[in-house]
């Protein structure tokens, strides 16, 4: 059975999220139905517009619920995440009494459905999300267990660290994300920005990680620098182009500059975290090190 879909707006600007209030006195998500060969994303753009006045861009799809609103009639409900384009004044339609912004840690206090507030969870809980190069990518599912269970409050851990990753990479992917505020931002680069074959030249570096904190910096940052690698260990590898300690330290020092310029936790992956892998990468016991100096960053 094809069920109708109905595409709905989560706007949420300082810990407040927009809600229209129906004609049986519940506060719902701004949206609605999908048009024949409209894009649920499209519908969503088009639906604020009529319902609240506003311009948004959609981020990323949130959830999908089946909601019942009739007694064995169901709709089937995408929640999407979207963006102001710029503020401006709400302006009521006749599809609801009233527009509101209701805050997340209050909306137990008012008549908001059931599928409203599925939808909106991920948006209340804290995230931490680990960005950059393969020092983070390389904490599977286990290892972001093991950190989300350091933490009284359980925070979603997203890992969007892509191995091989420069800064410029980083940069490109970084949006500033209203809706799901990052909570905490975890970055690692450096480690490739400085490599001999493919070096990001240092002024051009320093601009970019610049621009990628200013970019998560209305959360809180925690920033690995680039560990210190051991140089005869990648000999032994058989490399002839390594990573050493001279390239690296004036990279490690513009991170450490950029961090400080917006407050950023700096953590330093000390040199035996690496000893027992490649001279570039963390072992096994590095990882167990690299957990315990996060857990104790994000607490």
């Amino acid at each position: 059975m094809l069920w109708p879909v109905s595409a709905k707006a989560i706007v949420i600007q300082d810990g407040a999220v927009l809600l229209g209030r129906n004609d049986r006195d519940e506060w719902e998500l701004p949206g609605g139905r999908v048009e024949r060969a409209e894009e649920p994303a499209a519908a969503v753009v088009r639906e604020v517009e009529e319902e609240t006045g506003l311009h948004v861009v959609v981020t990323t799809l949130l959830g999908a619920r089946r909601f019942e609103v009739l007694p064995d009639r169901y709709v089937l409900v995408l929640g999407y995440a979207c963006a102001l384009v710029e503020h401006a004044p709400l302006v009521v339609s006749e599809e609801h009494g009233a527009l509101a912004w209701h805050r997340l840690d209050r909306l137990d206090e008012i008549a908001l459905p059931e599928v409203y507030r599925d939808l909106l969870a991920p948006a209340a809980r804290r995230r931490v999300v680990l960005l950059g190069d393969s020092h983070l990518a390389k904490l599977d599912q286990a290892a972001s267990d093991r950190l989300r269970e350091t933490q009284p409050d359980r925070p979603l851990i997203v890992n969007r660290a892509v191995g091989g990753s420069s800064v410029l990479d980083v940069l490109s992917g970084v949006e500033p994300d209203p809706v799901l505020p990052r909570d905490v931002s975890v970055l690692s680069v450096g480690t490739n920005d400085y490599a001999p074959w493919k070096r990001v030249p240092l002024d051009r570096f320093t601009r970019a990680v610049g621009a990628v904190l200013d970019r998560l910096r209305l959360g809180r940052v925690i920033v690995l620098l680039p560990p210190e690698v051991d140089e005869a260990r990648q000999r032994s590898a058989g490399r002839t182009l390594i990573r050493t300690s001279v390239d690296r330290a004036p990279y490690a020092d513009a991170v450490r500059a950029a961090s400080a310029r917006v407050g950023a936790t700096v953590v330093e992956i000390p040199r035996e975290a690496t000893a027992g892998a490649d001279g570039v990468h963390l072992d096994a016991d590095g990882y167990d090190v690299l957990l315990d100096l996060l857990a104790r960053a994000l607490g």
